[in-house]
Formats: structure tokens, C-alpha cells, sequence
């Protein structure tokens, strides 16, 4: 519960109210004119849903009694009793929000572990393009540990991220510290990892910055690729990823095909993490059997058990 998850892109400029859900929790967002505002979706006059309401000159009224709420959360009138002096319980559970990397956050906590640096999209000489949101009706940590898994490739994405002539993952080194979970290079065969139209080798480094964040850093011969996945988990069993893409190379080629070539791997991901039993997974692989190339996932799995809001979400 203490980390900050994403909940909206910043470039959504609508003002209308809208639901969102975080966690099992219903929450409610808009665009004020002094910015964005997030709050727990629930009128504490009777527990209506303020979602279902309206805007209405920068205040938020709810459509069961339309009491007004202010910006701040404040209820500053009740129009059954105009003359009446709104209680302070009367008012609005908002929530904290910071806007990064294209990203609207929120969290449910007090406070929260900051948010990780990712260089690449302060560096003028990488193109960042946002990729998703990705809807997987699947565990969180289902999709963390596929983003985290290179021996599918091959198979899942044959052609295009792996061959399947070539399946072998050599021997790597995973590295728990204060950062996080840190990899050595994983070699992987790839058709055109770069758009250059050859076969070739490439290295990737994986980084677990948060629970459910994670990054990996992909080296070619064309340059460097850079992808962080940020999840929100929606319940146990529903989330959204939304990817973050840097690229020091490939500048020619179009934002929308990039788009749609992470779509459509995004897709293939899906439809085999949504089959995957039991749908949250154990932290001590009780109905599965890990092999040397989950090296990553196991010491993902190990490094939450030693987290205890994660093991709380398990």
C-alpha cells in the first residue's frame, strides 16, 4: 500500500469527472482549474458514488442529494438546507498525486517511497514515447513476472523478440540490494532487434525499482533501448501496465508504428498471462516449478516476501 501507482496520462486534458479504481478501492478524478484532483469515490453524506455526479464552476456535486464539494474536498453548500453550515465531516477523502514520465500517480498511503529516476527521459538524446494502458484481467504480479521473463520469447513472440532455433538463455547473476533487483547482461537471439534487418545477439539488464515497477535496459548495435513497466493493480485478479519507452536510435521511424508493434506484443502477453493458475502467485512456488532461467522471478518472488506491504497483496 505504501508505493505510488499510476492512474491516468497526463495528456488526458478532459475535465469531465470520471471513476477510476485502485487496490478494490473506487476513487474519482478531474481536472480542476488549478490541476488534477483525486479522491476516494464515496459522498460521506450517505455513501453515494460522487463519480456518477458532475462539475459544476470548478465544485464537485453529487448526484444522490447535490451536495457541492470544493477543490480542497470541503462541502461548501447542501441545497436541502442553504442556510447550514456545511460539518467538517463533511468532506472529501483526497488523495496525493505527483505527475511523471506522462503518468498521473496516486497512492492510498500517508506517505510512499519515492518514485524511481529514469535518466533516459531527461536525456535530450532519447525519444520517450508512452505505450498502453494495457487492460490484463490477471494478477499484478502475473504480469510483473512476465515483464521479468526472458525464456518466453522464443515461443510468445517468435519472429520478434526470439527464434525459436535458438532458445538457450545463458547463465546470468541477479543482484538483491538497496535499489532493488538488479541483472547482469541475458544474452537472446533476436530476428531485427534493432530494424536493421539482421539476426543478432543482444543484452538485456533488468532493474526491480519498486514492487510493481520494474525497467530493463536493452543494448543493440543501432544503440540503447529503455522500458519501464509501471502496474496498477485494479484487484488481486485485474491490473493496467503502462509502458515507458527511451530510444537513442530509430528516430525516422513513426511514434504509431512503435506503438503498434508494442501493442501487439503486449497482446500476445495477455492472452497467455490471463491462462496462468493459480491466479496469484505463491511466494513460495507451491504449485509451480522454477528453472535456472527464472533466476529473475525467483528473487523477485524472495525480495517481496522480505517487503511487507507486498506480501499483504499475495
Amino acid at each position: 500500500m505504501t508505493q505510488w501507482y499510476p492512474i491516468a496520462l497526463t495528456s488526458n486534458q478532459t475535465t469531465n469527472l470520471r471513476s477510476i479504481r485502485l487496490l478494490n478501492q473506487d476513487l474519482f478524478l478531474w481536472r480542476s482549474h488549478d490541476g488534477v484532483v483525486v479522491g476516494i469515490d464515496r459522498c460521506p453524506h450517505r455513501g453515494a458514488k460522487l463519480s456518477l455526479g458532475w462539475i459544476s464552476e470548478d465544485c464537485l456535486v453529487c448526484p444522490y442529494h447535490g451536495l457541492i464539494y470544493d477543490k480542497t474536498g470541503h462541502c461548501s453548500l447542501i441545497p436541502a438546507h442553504p442556510d447550514l453550515i456545511p460539518s467538517q465531516k463533511l468532506h472529501i477523502h483526497r488523495l496525493p498525486i505527483q505527475q511523471h514520465y506522462g503518468l498521473i500517480w496516486t497512492t492510498l498511503a500517508s506517505s510512499s517511497q519515492d518514485l524511481p529516476i529514469f535518466p533516459q527521459f531527461q536525456d535530450e538524446q532519447y525519444r520517450n514515447i508512452l505505450c498502453g494502458p494495457y487492460y490484463y484481467k490477471a494478477s499484478a504480479y502475473r504480469a510483473m513476472e512476465n515483464f521479468l521473463d526472458v525464456s518466453h520469447f522464443p515461443y510468445v513472440h517468435e519472429g520478434l523478440l526470439g527464434d525459436r532455433s535458438y532458445p538457450v538463455i545463458k547463465p546470468y547473476t541477479v543482484t538483491i540490494n538497496s535499489k532493488g533487483i538488479e541483472t547482469s547482461a541475458i544474452e537472446i537471439l533476436q530476428p531485427d532487434p534493432d530494424g536493421l534487418g539482421k539476426e543478432s545477439f543482444v543484452k538485456y539488464y533488468y532493474q526491480v525499482h519498486r514492487p510493481l515497477i520494474a525497467s530493463f535496459t536493452k543494448i543493440t548495435a543501432a544503440g540503447e533501448f529503455f522500458m519501464f513497466l509501471a502496474l496498477t493493480p485494479l484487484s488481486d485478479v485485474e491490473c493496467i501496465a503502462w509502458m515507458g519507452l527511451a530510444m537513442n536510435y530509430g528516430y525516422d521511424i513513426p511514434e504509431t508504428e512503435i506503438k503498434a508493434f508494442q501493442d501487439k506484443l503486449v497482446a500476445q502477453d495477455i492472452k497467455i498471462v490471463e491462462t496462468q493458475s493459480p491466479l496469484v502467485p505463491s511466494l513460495n512456488w507451491v504449485d509451480e516449478y522454477p528453472l535456472p532461467s527464472d533466476k529473475l522471478v525467483v528473487a523477485y518472488r524472495k525480495w517481496l516476501g522480505s517487503k511487507s506491504d507486498s506480501k499483504e497483496s499475495f
